[in-house]
């Protein structure tokens, strides 16, 4: 089981649910080892909560999704911009009629 304080860095990530949320002093934290280990049904739930959430949201499949969805972001920006980028193609009859002016 998790003991986390009650703070937002931890709160973004962290529920009731998946961890012991204490307040961010040696009590808080006293106080959430005491809860655990004198509730080991408790100190379960919360454990299987956190399991349930990192399956959930950071298991090989959703990384790879999430790796690969940057990716093809990053490709299809490198291709917007390479086509603003390219000059505008002249058509060879403009090109016949500049060398026959010359």
């Amino acid at each position: 089981p998790l003991i986390a304080t009650d703070r937002l860095t931890h709160t973004q990530t962290l529920t009731s649910e998946t961890a012991c949320l204490v307040s961010a002093d040696p009590a808080g934290f006293a106080g959430g080892i005491k809860k655990v280990l004198g509730d080991p049904a408790y100190g379960a739930e919360i454990a299987e909560g956190a399991q349930r959430y990192a399956d959930e949201h950071f298991s090989d499949e959703k990384y790879i999704r999430m790796v690969s969805d940057i990716y093809d972001a990053m490709w299809r920006k490198l291709d917007a911009k390479d086509e603003t980028d390219r000059p505008a193609e002249k058509s060879a009859t403009s090109d016949s009629a500049a060398i026959a002016a010359q």
